[in-house]
C-alpha cells in the first residue's frame, strides 16, 4: 500500500503517526499546504482516484471543477467546504460520485487543509432505485386514478337505474 507523505511536514504529521488510521480507509484522505494549496499528503485511495504522481502538486489541478478563490473564502469563513463532483461516464476505479469535505487544521502554527473524498456512488445508485420506484408508484397511481373515475361513473349510472325501476 503506497502513500504519499513531504519530510517538510512537523513530525506530528508524519507517516508514522498518519498512516495506521488513514491509509486503511476505503475513503480518500489528503493534506494539503494552507498557503500554497499542494498536496502534502495523500493515502493510497486518494492517489488512485485522483491519478496524484507526486507531491507538492496543485490541488486545483488534482481536482476537475474545484475553484480554489470559493474554497480558501469559505474555509476563511467557516473554516469547511463541501464539494461534489459527478461523473457522467463511469471510469474503471473512479468513484461516480465523490463528496469532498475540507477543513481547515492548525499544527505546530501551521495551517493545513484536510480533504477527505467519500464514495458516494452507492448513494447515486440508492436515489435512481428511488427514482425508478416512484415512477411506478405515479403510474399505479394514475391508473388507479382512471379506475376509481369509472367505478365513480358506473356507481352513478347502477344508481340512476335503480331509481328509475324504484
Amino acid at each position: 500500500m503506497s502513500s504519499f507523505t513531504d519530510s517538510s511536514a512537523p513530525s506530528s504529521l508524519s507517516a508514522i503517526s498518519f498512516q495506521p488510521s488513514i491509509d486503511y480507509l476505503d475513503d480518500g484522505y489528503a493534506l494539503c499546504d494552507n498557503d500554497a494549496l499542494t498536496i502534502v499528503y495523500s493515502n493510497s485511495a486518494f492517489v488512485k482516484w485522483f491519478s496524484i504522481s507526486a507531491l507538492h502538486c496543485p490541488i486545483a489541478d488534482v481536482i476537475p471543477f474545484l475553484k480554489t478563490d470559493v474554497l480558501l473564502k469559505r474555509l476563511n469563513k467557516r473554516d469547511a467546504y463541501l464539494h461534489v463532483l459527478e461523473l457522467e461516464k463511469k471510469k474503471w476505479g473512479f468513484p461516480q460520485r465523490i463528496e469532498l469535505s475540507f477543513k481547515q487544521l492548525k499544527v505546530d502554527n501551521k495551517k493545513y487543509v484536510s480533504v477527505h473524498a467519500r464514495d458516494m456512488t452507492r448513494l447515486l445508485e440508492k436515489e435512481a432505485q428511488l427514482l425508478g420506484h416512484s415512477r411506478i408508484i405515479e403510474r399505479n397511481n394514475r391508473k388507479l386514478g382512471r379506475l376509481n373515475k369509472e367505478l365513480q361513473a358506473e356507481n352513478e349510472r347502477l344508481s340512476a337505474e335503480l331509481k328509475g325501476t324504484r
